[in-house]
């Protein structure tokens, strides 16, 4: 994790938080036994419970606080690390080889199908996974090695493709 910029102000908190604080100190004066996480627990509850003019206010307050603070930053730079940054995949880069279960569901997919028709996509991988778990450890030994055999060649490929990646 980056430094922080401590120039950059902070995104306000929101209505939830704000309501929070305004309830908190009445909440531990009523119940003075109460752990923090009680206190919590009884600050989101009596959140759900409160009527809408009194959410309002706070999420009123919320929203001059976010327009504030959207000024503020308009003309800041991106914090490093944040949404949007995420590093792009190499295309030439080798798949990660198919675990045993996803061999062996592959295989089996079609039969699964005719088996089960009308199945959603979801329930047809609820389905596998239980017959997966069922099966002998003999059974899924064949798949085991099928999926050995296929890590052994992405670790191939990998260290191909590092020394290549790295000669660039």
């Amino acid at each position: 994790m980056g430094k922080k910029d401590t120039d950059r102000p902070k995104k306000p908190l929101s209505s939830y938080m704000l309501f929070a604080n305004d309830i908190r100190a009445k909440l531990k004066k009523e119940n003075p036994d109460a752990t923090i996480t009680e206190i919590a627990k009884m600050t989101g509850k009596a959140w759900k419970e409160i009527d809408e003019a009194t959410k309002k206010k706070f999420e009123d307050s919320h929203k001059e606080a976010m327009e504030i603070y959207n000024e503020e930053v308009a003309d800041l730079p991106p914090l490093p690390g944040k949404k949007g940054t995420k590093r792009k995949k190499d295309p030439n880069a080798p798949k990660r080889p198919m675990s045993a279960y996803f061999l062996w569901f592959q295989s089996n997919r079609e039969s699964l199908k005719e088996e089960n028709p009308g199945s959603s996509v979801t329930d047809l991988g609820k389905i596998a996974g239980q017959q997966w778990r069922e099966m002998d450890d003999d059974d899924k030994t064949e798949w085991q090695e099928k999926a050995a055999e296929a890590k052994e060649k992405y670790e191939i490929a990998l260290a191909e493709y590092n020394g290549k990646k790295s000669k660039k």
